[in-house]
């Protein structure tokens, strides 16, 4: 098991919290750099894919409907490919945010 850990992902998530903007790039960031460092110690992109949802299934999106969990999740899932493979699947997936 690895001990590298999704802090920089957590703060994030909060600061994303307040902002309402789980689109930025301080986000994204750092989800592709949690998967490049998963990778790193060997993990297969499939079981970084379930580390990564495991985050965002840990991490308390209060107030926030299950659609637009799922729109994270599925943001959360893309960066982290991008991060693994090191490639760009097209930049930020939406300008919409969730609702305050």
């Amino acid at each position: 098991m690895t001990t590298i850990t999704p802090d920089a992902i957590r703060r994030a998530l909060a600061t994303a919290a307040d902002t309402r903007d789980y689109d930025c790039e301080a986000l994204r960031d750092a989800v592709a750099q949690f998967a490049s460092d998963l990778r790193g110690t060997g993990l297969p992109p499939e079981r970084v894919l379930v580390v990564v949802k495991q985050v965002v299934d840990d991490y308390s999106l209060t107030g926030m409907s299950d659609w637009w969990r799922s729109i994270i999740t599925d943001r959360f899932v893309r960066w982290a490919v991008e991060g693994y493979y090191r490639i760009d699947l097209g930049g930020q997936s939406s300008t919409d945010r969730p609702p305050s």
